[in-house]
C-alpha cells in the first residue's frame, strides 16, 4: 500500500516534469515568492534554500478558461523529492 508521501512525491515529480510548471519559492525576507530554477531549490549538500516551495501550471485557454493548479511543498518534500535526482 502507498502511503500519503509517495503519492506526493508523484505529484511533486509530475509537475517537475513538466517544463510549463513554475517553481517558486519562499522568501521569508520580505514575504515574498519568488521564481527560481529548479537547480536553485536545494543547495549541493541536498538542503533546502528556501522556507517553503510551490509548483504552479497554468491550464485553459488564458482567456475565459484560465485555471493554475498550484501544489504547495514542504522544505521537507523538497529535500526527499532531492534525494531521488
Amino acid at each position: 500500500m502507498r502511503t500519503n508521501n509517495e503519492y506526493h512525491m508523484d505529484n511533486i515529480d509530475a509537475l517537475w516534469r513538466t517544463p510549463e510548471a513554475r517553481l517558486e519559492g519562499y522568501y521569508p525576507e520580505g514575504g515574498v515568492w519568488e521564481g527560481i530554477d529548479r537547480d536553485q531549490a536545494v543547495d549541493d549538500d541536498g538542503k533546502a534554500v528556501y522556507t517553503a516551495y510551490r509548483l504552479s501550471l497554468e491550464l485553459g485557454d488564458g482567456y475565459d478558461d484560465h485555471r493554475e493548479i498550484t501544489i504547495p511543498f514542504s522544505v521537507e518534500d523538497m529535500e526527499d523529492y532531492a534525494r531521488t535526482w
